[in-house]
């Protein structure tokens, strides 16, 4: 799927959100889009996807690899 292909709420609630924020995390959450079926799928990834983030012991890690283009 594509964010074009995304309800225009989550659409909003996540990409215009993360933008606002920083344009490299929109890029994080636009990939994520590629590899999901529809809406909930998407949702429940990104979800997935910020909880692993929260996790990670060395937060700091997280960030600079985000902004910085090091995401894995």
């Amino acid at each position: 799927m594509d964010t074009d292909e995304l309800s225009l709420s989550t659409y909003k609630g996540i990409i215009t959100e993360a933008e606002k924020f920083n344009h490299d995390l929109i890029l994080q959450f636009g990939v994520l889009a590629s590899g999901c079926k529809d809406d909930d799928d998407y949702l429940n990834q990104a979800e997935s996807l910020i909880k692993e983030w929260l996790q990670v012991k060395d937060f700091e890690d997280i960030i600079e690899n985000l902004f910085f283009g090091k995401i894995e």
